[in-house]
Formats: structure tokens, sequence, C-alpha cells
């Protein structure tokens, strides 16, 4: 898990990694997972007074990652795939909670300023 965050850090940032883990698919299953889960979290927060379950919703989501995924899979060599898109994928929850933390925060600082 760490060595795929380490590896998603260093490829935001431009710099190569010499040597790249190789991991399964299982681990790009458990980042897949986790984006999804962060996505409904960040849904259900944004629908703050009375947020509702659809399964509408769920299936857009897991349509968008999965087209998201194959997209991503034919620009990658067949060597790491799974390791780079467990890394994108990694990459791409992280960004999606601290953008989400800036949007609440910014949201709750013009709250209490206008206010």
């Amino acid at each position: 898990m760490w060595s795929i965050l380490r590896f998603a850090a260093r490829a935001a940032v431009w710099r190569t990694t010499p040597d790249p883990p190789l991991v399964g698919l299982a681990t790009l299953v458990g980042w897949t997972l986790v984006l999804a889960a962060v996505r409904v979290v960040v849904q259900y927060v944004d629908a703050a007074p009375s947020p509702a379950f659809t399964p509408y919703g769920l299936n857009a989501l897991v349509a968008s990652l999965v087209i998201a995924l194959a997209i991503a899979a034919f620009f990658v060599r067949p060597a790491a795939r799974t390791t780079v898109l467990a890394a994108m994928v990694a990459l791409s929850a992280v960004v999606e909670v601290v953008l989400s933390a800036i949007r609440l925060a910014l949201t709750h600082v013009l709250a209490i300023v206008v206010a």
C-alpha cells in the first residue's frame, strides 16, 4: 500500500522511480474500492442537508471508474500496467480527499466571514 503511494507521489512531481514496485490485481482492486468509497463520501457531504441513496449514482460511479481504468490501460505498457493503474487510482483518491477538504474549509470560512 505505501509503496504505491510513494510511487504515485514521485510520479506526481515528475520524478522517475528507479525500481518501481510491481503489484498485483488485488492491489489495483483495493485502491479502486478506496477511490469509490472516497467519492461516495464526498457525494454524501456535498448533498449535505438531506442525502439520499440511489442505485443509479452507484452504477454511474462504477461505470466511470471502469471506463477510466480501461482507457488508461491502453497507454501503459503491459509489464507494469497494474502498478501504474494502482498508482493512478491512489493519487486520485488522495487528490479527491485534499480538494474536498479545501472546498469544505473554504465554504465554512466564507460562511463565517459573510455572517
